[in-house]
C-alpha cells in the first residue's frame, strides 16, 4: 500500500488570503502536510487542524527553503501565490501544484510554472478568463471556483464579524498601517449603534489587534482568528463587515450572510472593490478615488508605488473629518440596504458565477495524481 502523501505547503507569507486558500485545499487531502511558517501568516498556520507539521522559515529566502529540502523529504509541494521558490523545486525534481488566487491582478503572468507544474490552477474572478484568452497559453491553467473553507450557515447568533485581514503586507508595515487602523476605529465607532446587539469579533493580525484592543468599545474583540474558527464565525454572523479582499467576501456570499464593505487598505483591494461595485454588490462611493475626488491609475504598474498612493490617500482621509464621515455614512447606508431584493440578486448571481468549490477541485487533482 502506498504511503501517505508528504506534501510541503508554500503560501505567500504576507497574505492571509493565500494561506487561507491553501488550508481550504488541505482540508480535502489525506496525507502529511508540512507548512513553512513565516511573517504574518504563521499566525494562521501554526495551530490549524490541516497542518501536521510547521517549520519556521522565511519562504521568501531561497537559501532557507533549500535548507528545508535538504533536511526533509517531500513527494510534492502545494504553492499558493508565491513564485519565489518555483525554480528551486524544479531543480530538485519536486512536483509542484500551483494556485494563483489573484491571476487577474498584478504583473506579467507569463512565468514558466504554467508549463512545468504537475498541475496549475487560477481562482476565478472578473478578468481572469479574459486574461487567459489574451495570453494564448500553450498549457493554460485550470480555472476553479472560490478556494475557501465552507460551513453550513447556521441561525444568526446576534454577533457581528469584522474582517480586516492581516493589515500588514509586503508593502505596508505596522507603522504605515496606522492610518488605516485609525480610519477603521472611527468607522466602527460611528456605526456601532447600527450593529446587532451581540459581541463584535474583529479578525486581524496580532499587531493590529493589540492596537485596536485599547481603541474600540468594550464589546469589540480584536484578535487573530484561525481559518477554521473564521469559517464558523462567518456561518453564524448576523452581520459581516469586511475590507474588500477575496476570501471573506467570497465566504460571506456563499454563506449568504448580510455583507457590508469597509474601505480598501491596499492596492489589490482598490481594484477588487471596483469590481464588486461594478457587479452591484454595493453602492458606489466607498473606493478611494471617489472619497478623494481624484483619479487613480486604472491599471497596476509598480505595486509598491500604487501601495504608497493608497497609504497617502488613507492619511489624507484621516486628516479630513468630513471624508471620514462620508465613510461612516456609506457603511450605515449599506447596513440599512441589506434587505434589498436587487442587492440580494446581484450577490447570488456573483456567487453562482465565481464561487463553485475550487478547493475540492484542486484537492481531487492532487489525489488523482498521487493514486491514479
Amino acid at each position: 500500500m502506498r504511503q501517505p502523501l508528504r506534501l510541503l505547503c508554500d503560501s505567500n507569507p504576507m497574505a492571509y488570503g493565500s494561506t487561507s486558500a491553501m488550508l481550504a485545499v488541505l482540508d480535502h487531502i489525506d496525507g502529511h502536510h508540512t507548512a513553512m511558517t513565516g511573517a504574518i501568516t504563521g499566525e494562521l498556520l501554526t495551530h490549524d487542524r490541516a497542518v501536521h507539521a510547521a517549520i519556521p522559515v522565511d519562504n521568501k529566502d531561497i537559501a532557507q527553503v533549500a535548507s528545508v529540502l535538504e533536511r526533509h523529504s517531500f513527494d510534492a509541494v502545494l504553492v499558493v501565490s508565491n513564485r519565489n521558490n518555483l525554480e528551486l523545486y524544479r531543480s530538485r525534481g519536486i512536483p509542484v501544484f500551483f494556485l494563483d488566487i489573484l491571476f487577474w491582478y498584478g504583473d506579467e503572468k507569463t512565468h514558466s510554472v504554467w508549463d512545468t507544474a504537475a498541475a496549475a490552477f487560477v481562482q476565478d474572478f472578473p478578468g481572469v478568463r479574459q486574461r487567459i484568452e489574451a495570453m494564448a497559453m500553450a498549457r493554460p491553467p485550470t480555472i476553479v471556483g472560490a478556494v475557501i473553507r465552507r460551513c453550513t450557515p447556521g441561525p444568526p447568533s446576534g454577533r457581528t464579524l469584522v474582517n480586516l485581514g492581516g493589515v500588514r503586507s509586503q508593502f505596508i508595515d505596522s507603522l504605515q498601517s496606522r492610518s488605516f487602523l485609525s480610519l477603521i476605529r472611527s468607522t466602527l465607532d460611528g456605526v456601532e449603534h447600527a450593529l446587532p446587539s451581540g459581541e463584535v469579533d474583529v479578525a486581524c493580525g496580532t499587531e493590529a489587534a493589540t492596537w485596536l484592543s485599547v481603541q474600540l468599545p468594550q464589546r469589540f474583540r480584536p484578535r487573530t482568528i484561525g481559518a477554521a474558527e473564521m469559517a464558523q464565525a462567518m456561518s453564524a454572523a448576523s452581520l459581516v463587515l469586511t475590507t474588500p479582499g477575496l476570501n471573506a467576501v467570497l465566504e460571506a456570499l456563499v454563506a449568504r450572510r448580510p455583507l457590508v464593505f469597509l474601505p480598501p487598505q491596499n492596492a489589490s483591494q482598490v481594484f477588487q472593490l471596483a469590481r464588486y461595485e461594478s457587479a452591484g454588490l454595493l453602492r458606489e462611493g466607498l473606493n478611494l478615488p471617489a472619497l478623494l475626488g481624484a483619479e487613480f491609475p486604472s491599471q497596476l504598474g509598480d505595486e509598491r508605488a500604487y501601495s504608497n498612493r493608497v497609504l497617502d490617500a488613507l492619511a489624507a482621509i484621516e486628516r479630513e473629518p468630513r471624508r471620514a464621515e462620508r465613510i461612516i455614512e456609506h457603511v450605515l447606508a449599506q447596513i440599512s440596504e441589506q434587505g434589498s431584493p436587487a442587492l440580494r440578486t446581484a450577490r447570488d448571481d456573483f456567487a453562482r458565477r465565481f464561487c463553485p468549490d475550487g478547493a475540492s477541485a484542486i484537492a481531487q487533482a492532487i489525489r488523482h495524481w498521487w493514486r491514479p
